[in-house]
């Protein structure tokens, strides 16, 4: 019983010096695709490059006089204006930001810092690697800007720490039967020795 309670002490403090929380997921080190579509999303007219965000990753859009700029933040993307004009109306009118390094969106949510009038949450989308932003229909003045927060999923896979301890619980688990396994059978050999002997 000694040794099952010292494992144990020695478990939890390794535990605990092993244990560190998760680091939450961010954009920061991920390369991005950025590009202007219209009329539909299927149909990319400006190609924006690539970016990597180290802190920022920023895309300009030379559309012709309202020219937007997408910054890519740690968890959160904002977009401002060149320029003034209108969008024309159409099923889709705006910027597409696609992750290349990850599948880890869960979520898009309108910032209420958005300046722009007719901007809200319906007309931001995502998949879980990109960022749709739809200004169709929408008049713009150089002025406004455009922000939203990122969620991301959680990963579902247990930290080191985690498995350290559960590697150590079942070695400690293992060494503790089999220990009793060796003593049960020289405690059987011990009694019933004699028995097997003399029927021999």
């Amino acid at each position: 019983m000694a040794v099952i309670k010292k494992i144990s002490f020695a478990c939890g403090l390794i535990a605990s010096v092993l244990a560190a929380p998760a680091a939450a997921a961010t954009f920061i080190g991920d390369s991005f695709e950025g590009s202007y579509r219209f009329p539909h999303v299927g149909n990319a007219t400006v190609q924006g490059g690539s970016t990597r965000v180290s802190p920022v990753g920023s895309f300009t859009f030379v559309t012709g006089r309202i020219n937007p700029t997408a910054n890519i933040f740690a968890s959160s993307v904002e977009i401002t204006f060149g320029g003034s004009g209108a969008y024309r109306a159409a099923e889709f009118n705006g910027i597409l930001l696609r992750n290349l390094s990850r599948s880890s969106i869960a979520g898009l949510i309108f910032d209420p810092s958005t300046t722009l009038s007719g901007f809200d949450q319906g007309r931001l989308s995502f998949t879980s690697n990109s960022l749709f932003f739809n200004f169709a229909g929408l008049s713009i003045s150089a002025s406004d800007r455009v922000a939203a927060n990122v969620l991301f999923v959680t990963s579902p896979v247990p930290e080191p720490a985690t498995w350290s301890l559960m590697i150590i619980g079942l070695g400690a688990a293992g060494f503790a039967m089999r220990r009793r396994r060796e003593r049960g059978s020289s405690v059987f050999k011990a009694r019933h020795g004699r028995c097997l002997e003399a029927s021999a």
